[in-house]
C-alpha cells in the first residue's frame, strides 16, 4: 500500500508488532485501474530496504529483499475485503492488481540484483493470505499460482541465491499447487502449527523445511508445554530427507517469555541430533 502511495502508521507502543496501513491508494475499481507502477527505487519502505541491505553487506550477514507474494501483496494494496470480493464479482480487476504487484516485485528484486550482484542476494517470501481459510484451492489456482511461478521463474532467473518462502496458515489443500512453483535448487520453506512437517516433506522433498512450532504455545504456554511442542517439531522435521530448520509457525510474539526460547534452545541441544 505504502509503495503504490498509500500512508502507513507506524507502531507507538512496544505492544505493536509492525507499522500499519493508515490509508490504501486503492478504494474503488477506478483507482485500481488509474494505477501506475511506481519507482521502483524510492516507493515507499523500499529505500529502507535498501539501507538495511547495505547494513547487511556491510557486517557480513546475508543480504536478503522482501520478494514476497503477489496475491498477499494485492490483497494489501486494495484491502483483502475489496480484493476478495473483486476476486469472485469481477476477476479482471484482482487480475490487473496482480498484475501490477507482479511486475512491482521484479522491479525491486532488479534493483537488489544489480546492487549487490548476482548470486548475493537471498528472495525472502510470505504467503499468509493464499491460506484455506480465506481461498480455496481452485482460487489459489487461478489466482495465486500463476503469478507465483511467473515470479519465481524471474527471480530465479535474475540470479538471486535462493528463495525462502513462508506458507502460512492452513495451506494443506494448496501443497499440491505449490509444489509447481519454482523455488531453486534447494530452497528453505517454512509452514504454521496447521500442516504437519511429515505431510509439508512429501511435497518438498528436496527442500529444507522449516517450523511450524505453534507460535500461541512459545508465546503463553508453559515451559513443559513448549519443551514438548518443540521435542515433536524436531523429531518430525529429523525425519525431512531435505533437512530441517526448527522455528515458530510463524513470527514469535513480542510478549513471548524469554525462558520458552531458552526451552527451544534447550530441546535442541538435547534431541537436535542426527544419529
Amino acid at each position: 500500500a505504502w509503495e503504490f502511495g498509500g500512508e502507513i502508521r507506524w507502531p507507538v507502543d512496544r505492544y505493536e508488532s509492525g507499522p500499519s496501513v493508515a490509508r490504501r491508494p486503492v478504494e474503488s475499481e477506478e483507482d485500481l485501474w488509474s494505477l501506475e507502477l511506481p519507482d521502483a527505487k524510492t516507493a515507499g519502505c523500499v529505500p529502507n530496504m535498501m539501507e538495511f541491505a547495505k547494513l547487511q553487506e556491510k557486517h557480513g550477514v546475508q543480504i536478503a529483499v522482501i520478494c514476497g507474494s503477489p496475491f498477499t501483496h494485492a490483497a494489501n494494496l486494495c484491502g483483502t475485503e475489496s480484493f476478495m470480493m473483486w476476486m469472485m464479482m469481477n476477476p479482471e480487476t484482482a487480475h490487473r492488481a496482480l498484475r501490477l504487484m507482479t511486475d512491482h516485485i521484479l522491479e525491486v528484486v532488479q534493483y537488489f540484483v544489480d546492487t549487490f550482484g548476482k548470486g548475493h542476494v537471498l528472495a525472502r517470501s510470505a504467503a499468509p493470505t493464499e491460506s484455506n481459510a480465506m481461498i480455496s484451492p481452485k482460487q489459489f489456482e487461478e489466482f495465486a499460482l500463476p503469478y507465483l511461478s511467473e515470479l519465481h521463474e524471474k527471480v530465479l532467473a535474475m540470479g538471486v541465491k535462493g528463495i525462502y518462502c513462508h506458507i502460512c496458515g492452513e495451506q494443506n489443500k494448496n501443497l499440491p499447487l505449490w509444489a509447481q512453483v519454482p523455488m531453486g535448487g534447494r530452497a528453505m520453506l517454512s509452514f504454521g502449527h496447521e500442516v504437519d512437517l511429515v505431510t509439508a516433506a512429501q511435497y518438498f522433498p528436496d527442500h529444507i523445511i522449516a517450523g511450524n512450532v505453534n507460535p500461541q504455545v512459545i508465546a503463553k504456554g508453559s515451559p513443559q508445554e513448549v519443551y514438548k511442542v518443540t521435542k515433536e517439531a524436531l523429531e518430525k522435521g529429523k525425519k525431512c530427507p531435505g533437512g530441517y530448520v526448527l522455528m515458530g509457525g510463524c513470527s514469535i510474539p513480542h510478549i513471548t517469555p524469554p525462558y520458552n526460547i531458552y526451552t527451544m534452545k534447550k530441546v535442541c541441544d538435547e534431541f537436535g541430533w542426527y544419529d
